[in-house]
C-alpha cells in the first residue's frame, strides 16, 4: 500500500507552523515533510495553496483540513507526495527490564578492549 499525505496530515504540519505566528513558506514547510517525498516545485505550490486560504491563523487543525479538502488542485498535489519509504520506523512498547533494541545493537565489553 503506498501512503500518500493526505489533508488531515497536512493540516498539521500547517497549524503547528502557523500557531507559532510564523508564516508559512518553502523553508519551514520543508522542514516539517521530511521523511516525505516531495520536490522543490510540488512542495512550493503547496504552500502557494496554503497561503491563499483566508484567516487560516484563526483556524484549528480540523478546519485547516476541511478547507484543504475543499481545494481540488491542493489535494491533487497531496496524491503526489508519497511517503519515503527508505525510511524505517519502528514503534515499540517495553516494560520490565532488559533492553529494547530496534536495529542492530552493537556492544563492547570492559575485556573487548
Amino acid at each position: 500500500m503506498e501512503a500518500f499525505l493526505t489533508a488531515t496530515i497536512l493540516s498539521g504540519v500547517v497549524y503547528d507552523i502557523v500557531k507559532t505566528s510564523a508564516k508559512l513558506t518553502l523553508d519551514n514547510f520543508k522542514t516539517k515533510v521530511k521523511g516525505w517525498l516531495i520536490d522543490d516545485t510540488t512542495a512550493q505550490k503547496v504552500v502557494d495553496e496554503i497561503n491563499q486560504i483566508d484567516n487560516i491563523d484563526e483556524l484549528n487543525e480540523t478546519g485547516i483540513a476541511r478547507r484543504i479538502e475543499q481545494n481540488q488542485d491542493l489535494m491533487s498535489l497531496l496524491k503526489a507526495i508519497k511517503i519515503d519509504q527508505s525510511l524505517t520506523q519502528i514503534t515499540q512498547i517495553h516494560s520490565g527490564s532488559g533492553d529494547n533494541v530496534a536495529g542492530d545493537k552493537h556492544v563492547t565489553y570492559k575485556s573487548d578492549k
